[in-house]
């Protein structure tokens, strides 16, 4: 019984930053679940991150992502200053889930908590700070090319801080839903020539029930098999979204920026993921991303240890909904 065939598989990566003029290093640990090969991330650092019960607690304390606050409290890369375009602003996450885990936002001189009151210039901006987030991480490590845009909308999706930011997130490898995503995607394309994604979209298109928009620049679908309730899931009809012309990269974020403000609008409190596929050398997916409502409490046993969604909104009555939005603000 001296050598059962079990292995235990971990490994770790560092993030730094530095925040005062003092150097922090986070290790990452990355174990694969003996059980059921399901990747789990470890940050002990990240105990240590102030936690607000409430949310009267956020809106009462001072923010850290305001100009009068940001640049004492938050933390900027070891070999140079924030990344910082008008009035976006990106920097290291303070308890970072990643070796290159940042975070984003959109307009540090106002306090802006919502889309609605960001304006379209101020995203824009934002986006493409991401493109100069992505050059870097490659510049320093060719082999991050898996840029994730991440998004906790309102506190009871996760959001920390009530001033409107995102999480962008590089990556080496995916593991969990999008990373089986991305090894059925490769598979398909070995066996097909062909994107999974496309194929699927097409499909949907043909079906229509589950259809919002089809665009020049996109499509917009409600999912045949939703993670989350009333979530909706968009491809760009581009190998990457920073691989279109500026016209065209322009047009598809005026039409993303309407889409979030009219699901918080709708819905308040949401996720988002956003996989680009910019950096890959030979992708074989196109860009995806996915929006969820999230209520209070809404996580069940199911979720946490079963790695299955539940929801209770069928897509088609979601696409339907969302299909009215979106033709009454002429998307």
């Amino acid at each position: 019984m001296d050598n059962l065939p079990i292995t235990l598989e971990s490994y770790e990566v560092e993030n730094r930053y530095v925040i005062d003029h003092e150097l922090h290093i986070h290790k990452i640990e990355y174990r694969r679940d003996p059980l059921t090969d399901v990747w789990v991330r470890i940050n002990k650092n990240a105990s240590k991150k102030p936690r607000k019960k409430i949310r009267e607690e956020i809106e009462d304390s001072p923010c850290p992502f305001c100009k009068e606050n940001l640049f004492k409290e938050t933390p900027k890369p070891t070999d140079f200053d924030r990344f910082l375009s008008y009035r976006s602003i990106a920097f290291p996450n303070k308890y970072p889930y990643a070796k290159y885990h940042f975070v984003l936002i959109p307009n540090y001189e106002e306090h802006i908590t919502s889309f609605s009151k960001l304006s379209f210039e101020d995203f824009y901006n934002s986006i493409l700070l991401i493109r100069e987030i992505g050059e870097y991480v490659v510049s320093k490590d060719p082999e991050y090319r898996y840029l994730l845009i991440n998004l906790n909308k309102g506190f009871y999706a996760g959001a920390s801080q009530e001033h409107l930011h995102f999480q962008v997130i590089i990556e080496k490898d995916l593991h969990g839903t999008i990373g089986n995503f991305i090894r059925k995607s490769e598979k398909y394309f070995s066996e097909n020539k062909r994107f999974l994604i496309e194929d699927y979209m097409e499909t949907e298109r043909k079906i229509g029930k589950r259809l919002i928009k089809e665009d020049k620049n996109y499509t917009l679908i409600s999912p045949f098999a939703p993670f989350r309730n009333n979530e909706i899931m968009g491809m760009v009809k581009s190998f990457g979204m920073f691989f279109m012309a500026d016209i065209k990269l322009k047009e598809f974020l005026k039409d993303f920026h309407r889409i979030l403000i009219k699901y918080e609008e709708r819905f308040e409190n949401f996720n988002m993921v956003f996989l680009d596929t910019s950096l890959l050398k030979e992708g074989k997916t196109l860009p995806i991303f996915r929006i969820g409502q999230r209520f209070r409490y809404d996580m069940g046993f199911l979720e946490v240890y079963h790695g299955e969604f539940v929801v209770n909104v069928p897509p088609e009555e979601t696409a339907e909904e969302f299909r009215r939005i979106v033709h009454d603000t002429s998307l």
